[in-house]
C-alpha cells in the first residue's frame, strides 16, 4: 500500500490515525473546554506545518468570539513562530486558511466588520493583509486546481454578481484573486462543492433542487463542465446522489455534506441511491434548529452503493455491492487514485468505515468507532510515522 495511514473521526469524539499495513491506532482525543489544536497545511520539507491553538469553550463559540492563533510548526523540532492571529474584532471567524506556495496564505473569514464574508492573501508576518473578496453572501467548498493555479468554491446567499439566483453558485478565481467569475448558477437549484477532475479540464458537483421536496438537501443530480463554465451537462436525471447525510444512533449523530469526486481514470465516484429509496432519516423543517432530522430504521428503505460514473457516455460500473438497507458515502481516495475509503451505513445500525482496492476490487473493513458508537469522514493521509506521532502528541 502506497499510503499506510488514514484518519477518521469517532462519532462519540476524537480523531483516530490508523495504520493499514500494522493495524497501529493513533487517537487524538477532543477536549470540550482548554485549548483546542489543529494541524493544518504542511510544508514542502514534511515536517513544518501551520499549526492552530485555539482557547475554546462553549459560551465564546456559540457567540462567535473565538480568536484562533496560527504558528509555522517543526513538528520534529518542536519550534514555534507565530504568524498571525485571527483579527481584532472578536466575531470574525476563520473558515479556511490554506498555504500558498509563495509563502502566503489564503484566508476566507465570515462575520467580518462588513458584515459579510471577506477573502484575503496575507503574508507570514500577518501585516500584508490584501483584500480579494467581500460580500454579503458567503463563499465556502473551496478546492484548488491541480496545477495550483485556480480555487473553485461555491457562494451561498445573493450576490450581484457571484449569486444572483440567491441559492448556491459556482465560481472559480485565480490563486490571487484576480479573474473572479461566476460559472454557474440557476434559480431552485443548490450547486456545490465544485471539485477539479485530475488533468484540471472538469469541475464536477452536486446540483440539488430543494423546491423538488427536498428540504433537507438529500438528493442531488451530478454535474460537470468545463473551468470556464463551457461544456455543462447533468450526468443524472433522478436526484440520485446521496447528497446530505444525516445518520447514526439515538445519542451518536454525524452528517454532512457528501460530495462526488474524480477517480484517477476520469469517472466520478457518487453514492447512486436505488430508485425510490428513502434514508431512515428524514428532514422536519417545523422543528428548531440542529434538530430537524427525525430518525426512523421503519421507514428506510432502498440501497445506496458507491458507484464509477462516465461522464462521456453516462455508464456506470459498481465499486461496492448494492444491498437492501446499506448506504456507501463519504468516499476519499488515495493520491494516486488505487485505494479509497468510505463509510457505510445500515438502517438502525452503526456507521464502519472500510478500505477498497480499485484494481482488485478487495474490500476491508477498518472500524465502528469508539466503544462501537460509529465512525465517519476517513481519509487518507501521506504522512511518515514518526509526524504522525507528533501529532497526537501536541493534542494531548
Amino acid at each position: 500500500m502506497a499510503e499506510q495511514w488514514i484518519r477518521y473521526y469517532n462519532i462519540e469524539g476524537g480523531d483516530v490515525f490508523y495504520n493499514l499495513q500494522s493495524g497501529e491506532t493513533v487517537p487524538i482525543y477532543s477536549k470540550a473546554e482548554g485549548e483546542r489544536v489543529g494541524v493544518g497545511a504542511f510544508y514542502p520539507d514534511g515536517h513544518t506545518c501551520v499549526v492552530t491553538r485555539m482557547n475554546y469553550n462553549l459560551r465564546d463559540n456559540l457567540a462567535r468570539k473565538l480568536r484562533p492563533r496560527y504558528y509555522k510548526t517543526d513538528l520534529l523540532t518542536g519550534e514555534e513562530t507565530e504568524l498571525f492571529t485571527a483579527w481584532d474584532r472578536s466575531d470574525v471567524q476563520l473558515c479556511n486558511v490554506c498555504f500558498l506556495p509563495n509563502g502566503y496564505f489564503f484566508i476566507s473569514a465570515s462575520n467580518t466588520e462588513k458584515g459579510g464574508t471577506q477573502i484575503f492573501i496575507v503574508d507570514e508576518t500577518g501585516r500584508d493583509k490584501q483584500e480579494i473578496w467581500s460580500s454579503k453572501a458567503y463563499p465556502y467548498g473551496f478546492n484548488f486546481s491541480p496545477d495550483g493555479k485556480y480555487i473553485s468554491y461555491h457562494c451561498a446567499g445573493h450576490d450581484d454578481v457571484y449569486n444572483p439566483c440567491g441559492h448556491y453558485a459556482i465560481n472559480v478565481m485565480n490563486i490571487d484573486g484576480t479573474n473572479q467569475r461566476m460559472l454557474h448558477s440557476e434559480a431552485g437549484h443548490l450547486c456545490f462543492n465544485p471539485t477539479w477532475s485530475r488533468d484540471g479540464q472538469y469541475l464536477a458537483f452536486q446540483d440539488c433542487q430543494p423546491p423538488l421536496g427536498d428540504p433537507g438537501h438529500m438528493k442531488a443530480d451530478v454535474a460537470i463542465m468545463r473551468p470556464d463554465g463551457s461544456d455543462f451537462k447533468r450526468l443524472t436525471s433522478h436526484r440520485e446522489q446521496y447528497f446530505a447525510t444525516s445518520f447514526g444512533l439515538k445519542d451518536y449523530r454525524s452528517g454532512g455534506s457528501n460530495c462526488v469526486i474524480f477517480a484517477a481514470d476520469g469517472r466520478i465516484i457518487h453514492s447512486q441511491m436505488s430508485e425510490g429509496a428513502q434514508h431512515d432519516a428524514y428532514f422536519d423543517p417545523e422543528k428548531r434548529d440542529h434538530e430537524e432530522w427525525t430518525y426512523d430504521p421503519k421507514v428506510g428503505k432502498g440501497s445506496c452503493p458507491l458507484v464509477l460514473l462516465n461522464p462521456a457516455d453516462g455508464s456506470v460500473e459498481p465499486i461496492t455491492e448494492r444491498e437492501e438497507g446499506k448506504w456507501d458515502f463519504r468516499a476519499s481516495l488515495s493520491k494516486d487514485g488505487s485505494q479509497l475509503l468510505y463509510t457505510t451505513y445500515r438502517f438502525g445500525s452503526v456507521s464502519e468505515i472500510h478500505w477498497h482496492d480499485m484494481q482488485t476490487g478487495e474490500d476491508r473493513f477498518i472500524s465502528r468507532g469508539l466503544n462501537d458508537h460509529g465512525v465517519d469522514h476517513p481519509y487518507f493521509v501521506n504522512l511518515p510515522d514518526e509526524i504522525v506521532r507528533k501529532i497526537a502528541i501536541i493534542n494531548k
